[in-house]
């Protein structure tokens, strides 16, 4: 039987990002268990990541799978995505914030202004599709 996971769930897009990487669960508990010094079957990682009864993930087993992936070049763009699912979780909304130059930005508040105006304007986009959709006041399930 398959298991439906959605990336709404903060578990499911966690899970869903380590299953996504090369080696996916097996070579994540591998990293774990090098990391902590403690050893963790892929079986026992998988269970955790589901959360299946009994089973749970501690933040900083959680923390270390996100350095994990962000240390894959395959893992850049999935690795964080569980935290903005936690976050919507709590009605919290965030975005990427890339990282600064070695030498920091050359003027602090022209980034800070650069990374506000691209917020907005996938905002503004986000908000305009949902008025378009909702205009008629009907919604049909595709």
């Amino acid at each position: 039987m398959t298991c439906q996971r959605s990336d709404i769930y903060w578990r499911d897009a966690l899970y869903n990002a380590v299953s996504q990487m090369p080696g996916n669960v097996r070579a994540a508990a591998a990293y774990l268990t090098e990391r902590r010094g403690k050893t963790i079957a892929a079986e026992s990682l998988r269970k955790k990541l589901r959360g299946l009864e009994g089973e749970s993930l501690s933040m900083e087993m959680a923390e270390m799978l996100t350095e994990w992936m962000q240390e894959l070049s395959a893992g850049q763009a999935q690795a964080t995505c569980w935290i903005q699912s936690l976050g919507a979780q709590f009605d919290l909304a965030m975005d990427f914030v890339p990282p600064a130059p070695d030498n920091g930005w050359p003027d602090e508040v022209a980034a800070m202004q650069a990374k506000l105006l691209h917020v907005a304007k996938h905002a503004g986009r986000l908000s305009g599709v949902a008025l378009e959709a909702l205009d008629d006041a009907h919604l049909f399930a595709a």
